[in-house]
């Protein structure tokens, strides 16, 4: 067997072993793990069954990350993205604009478009579609969303007659998530792998003597049914232009998470060529198409690339059969779903609350000393955390950026992909 995996993941020539692979496989599972129990929650205020949905979650993140593996040769890792759960959860179903099965149809609508941009090899004018300011200001608006979001599941921040205001915070529920956000950051500060997951385990034993926690009557169990999330898609009313807007978040958010994490944990890793270029990278993308296709089809958000690849990086992993062993973590977590179900949301509070911050480190690479490049991305931010929306927060800010571009006779920096982006948002938001 050892002589079968060297042949085909050429592990002397990348200077690793089977032993060190699968170090980093374990590795790359406990930094991500979180997923399994924050993404039901998410999906969950969209009306999906959660015990569902977890079993998706474990499900096709296991066959994405295996099949990257096996296909692409690299040590990436996927699974559903947040931000986009975040969107589709909140922006889509919740306001009320699209049933969460029609929200899915829009997922699978944006991955025959990430699939078709793959194929015909329109992956660098995509690249250069939209400004750097604006791809780092969307980073930023969902990351502001999700401290949000983890500040209400936790209690911290509750509705008032004046818009939100601060609870007490000598209640348990908020003593326990608190304590758990500085657990969490003192692990992640001192590089603990699997710092959010210690985190949760660690607020859900300590919510258990306060009834917080509610424990199941087994620990190992077939994982629940997949039927009430499987092939429920519902494509009515998704032929009008107002759904166009909402296909470019998906798409653009998958797109960018991807190109940025391939790169990062790449370059991590000394993967990329003399230009800063990785070898073969339609592979990976190709691999996270397909992937998003497959989780619509199961009731999930858009698959991406997760930048905790970098943690089976940083120990030594370097091919794909990392990304085969943190696969098959996943699958083993499918015995486990009673454990992930009982975690209570306030225990994956402080996830959301420490990944939105991580988000916002995006705005460090804003050049704020040109004003055109500084108002659309803090626009965005300002409408997204005011108005409760994602995608009008994106269309604000990039509605803004042609506009300023055009005032200050810079046409020549807006691509005429940009233009009509431009025009499908105006025309979304003046339908609202």
């Amino acid at each position: 067997m050892a002589i079968s995996l060297e042949k085909i993941f050429q592990l002397k020539k990348h200077h690793t072993s089977v032993k060190t692979e699968f170090v980093a496989g374990i590795t790359n599972f406990m930094a991500m793990s979180y997923i399994l129990a924050v993404h039901p929650t998410i999906m969950a205020s969209a009306g999906m069954p959660v015990g569902s949905v977890a079993t998706a979650v474990a499900l096709v993140s296991g066959i994405a990350s295996i099949f990257m593996g096996l296909y692409s040769k690299y040590p990436f890792v996927l699974a559903p993205g947040m931000g986009t759960s975040i969107f589709f959860s909140f922006t889509l179903v919740a306001s009320g604009i699209f049933t969460w099965q029609q929200g899915i149809s829009l997922v699978l609508f944006s991955g025959i478009l990430f699939l078709l941009m793959t194929i015909f090899g329109f992956r660098e004018a995509t690249a250069h579609f939209l400004p750097a300011s604006i791809k780092l200001g969307i980073g930023a608006v969902i990351g502001i969303f999700l401290i949000y979001l983890g500040l209400k599941n936790s209690g911290i921040i509750i509705p008032t007659t004046h818009g939100l205001g601060m609870a007490k915070l000598n209640t348990p529920n908020i003593i326990l998530t608190l304590g758990g956000l500085l657990l969490t950051i003192a692990l992640q500060l001192r590089k603990i792998p699997g710092s959010m997951l210690i985190g949760i385990i660690s607020i859900t034993l300590a919510g258990t003597p306060l009834g917080i926690t509610q424990w199941p009557d087994k620990i190992f169990s077939l994982p629940p049914s997949l039927e009430p999330v499987m092939f429920k898609f519902d494509f009515s009313g998704l032929t009008t232009p107002s759904t166009l807007p909402f296909i470019f978040v998906f798409f653009i958010g998958d797109f960018f998470d991807t190109l940025g994490t391939l790169l990062g944990v790449a370059s991590q890793a000394k993967m990329l060529d003399k230009n800063g270029n990785l070898p073969n990278i339609e592979k990976p993308f190709f691999v996270d198409a397909v992937s998003t296709i497959i989780g619509s089809c199961f009731g999930l958000t858009t698959v991406t690339t997760y930048i905790e690849s970098a943690s089976g990086v940083s120990v030594g992993g370097r091919t794909g059969l990392t990304a085969i062993f943190t696969g098959l973590c996943f699958f083993t977590a499918l015995l486990f779903t009673p454990l992930i179900l009982m975690v209570p949301n306030i225990a994956t509070a402080p996830c959301l609350i420490i990944v939105g911050l991580m988000l916002l480190d995006s705005l460090s690479h804003i050049n704020f000393g040109t004003l055109d490049d500084t108002i659309a991305p803090l626009s965005m931010m300002a409408i997204t955390a005011f108005s409760g929306s994602i995608a009008n927060g994106i269309a604000v800010g990039l509605i803004l950026y042609t506009f300023i571009k055009i005032v200050l006779g810079k046409r020549k920096e807006l691509s005429p992909g940009l233009y009509l982006l431009t025009a499908i948002f105006m025309y979304y938001l003046a339908q609202q």
